[in-house]
């Protein structure tokens, strides 16, 4: 429950040359606090991220949960992601679309709140957000490893179900042990699931949780890089 409410309330280096921009997420820096932020749960072992200093991180859960997050460049218009990852133990095998499913990696793009948005609650809940360490309230798509679900599955996230969609990029059937590569229409999938135009990225996050099962999970992820329209080929 304590992480559905916090999920509730809450949930770089840029390269420029003539009306190109990419931004490279530092995960060497996944530690370091001036880069990410880290949101973890009471009484709840954290997740691990560990950078092996070749630009990969080492992600591992033992019954926990933790989830980091990196602010992106204001007001990009970022239309595609790409990255590498890998799970070498993905632990019990949970459906994702359910609360208390197993989680060995996920990648969320967080998408905040227009800044027209107003009103009590949403600046109750930014206000706490801000207490807690979070991002502001916004919409969020997760792309997911899982070990039950099949590829390409999505559903809505059931601890965001108003904000919250969850993709299920790796499922059933993907191997373990091996670096497989993505490449994501974010601006496409934002309308396919909330049925609007995408604003611009605010944020990028990165999870592991097992702390409802109890499992060991092991995975990495490596090479995360956002590109604007005209880098998208």
């Amino acid at each position: 429950m304590l992480k559905t409410a916090i999920l509730l309330i809450s949930f770089a280096l840029p390269v420029s040359a003539a009306g190109t921009s990419i931004e490279r997420i530092p995960l060497n820096a996944v530690n370091d606090s001036t880069h990410w932020q880290k949101l973890t749960l009471p009484s709840v072992p954290p997740s691990r991220f560990v950078p092996n200093g070749e630009g990969e991180v080492l992600i591992e859960s033992e019954g926990g949960f933790a989830l980091v997050y990196h602010p992106l460049e204001k007001d990009k218009a970022f239309s595609r992601l790409r990255w590498r990852w890998k799970v070498d133990r993905s632990g019990i095998a949970t459906d994702a679309s359910m609360k208390g499913s197993n989680r060995p990696v996920a990648l969320h793009v967080w998408f905040a709140p227009p800044d027209s948005a107003s009103g009590f609650w949403h600046s109750l809940r930014s206000g706490i957000a801000s207490m807690l360490g979070a991002p502001p309230p916004g919409q969020v798509i997760s792309y997911m490893w899982s070990g039950l679900n099949a590829d390409g599955e999505n559903f809505v996230n059931p601890h965001l179900p108003e904000r919250g969609n969850i993709v299920i990029l790796r499922g059933r059937n993907s191997p373990t042990g091996t670096w497989l590569s993505e490449e994501i229409d974010i601006r496409a999938d934002f309308r396919r699931l909330f049925g609007t135009d995408a604003p611009p990225p605010a944020f990028v996050a990165i999870s592991a949780d097992t702390d409802d099962t109890g499992a060991t999970t092991r995975a990495a992820i490596a090479d995360i890089k956002f590109v604007s329209n005209q880098m998208a080929r």
